[in-house]
């Protein structure tokens, strides 16, 4: 199925559509979609060498300046869904982007997708700094150029 995402090699992280995630009307609760995305966005993270617990030590943390979200088509109980992920352009300072696509497995249908402006900060006083010299070894070879 990764032939057919928005852009080319993903990182994807598996969703079964549980009760929990249905809402009055019937469908998946639109804050569903968004929780995907930033669990997506840990996993994919950890795997390219970051993980949550790193932020602290290192007093810097990716936060989100800007969230944009397109909510395309409902998804059910029991539906197998794949979140896609990528990191879409840094300045190799202070900014970076990243995307998020969520399909559903049975007809590849595009449900949603979203958009993150990050921004470095010091986790001690939120003020933005510098990426570290972690941050830009992991994250920039992954960004789509």
């Amino acid at each position: 199925m990764t032939d057919s995402w928005q852009y080319a090699a993903p990182f994807i992280m598996p969703i079964s559509v549980g009760k929990a995630s249905i809402d009055v009307l019937g469908h998946v609760n639109n804050t569903e979609y968004v929780n995907w995305s930033q669990d997506a966005a840990w996993a994919h993270s950890k795997a390219l060498g970051i993980d949550v617990a790193d932020y602290p030590r290192m007093d810097r943390a990716m936060v989100i300046r800007e969230a944009r979200y397109t909510y395309l088509a409902a998804a059910f109980e029991d539906d197998h869904l794949e979140v896609g992920t990528w990191l879409t352009a840094s300045d190799g300072r202070l900014l970076m982007t990243r995307e998020f696509e969520i399909r559903r497995i049975r007809d590849n249908a595009r449900l949603f997708t979203g958009r993150w402006e990050l921004v470095c900060v010091r986790v001690s006083d939120g003020k933005p700094v510098r990426m570290p010299s972690e941050f830009l070894a992991c994250y920039e070879p992954a960004v789509l150029r």
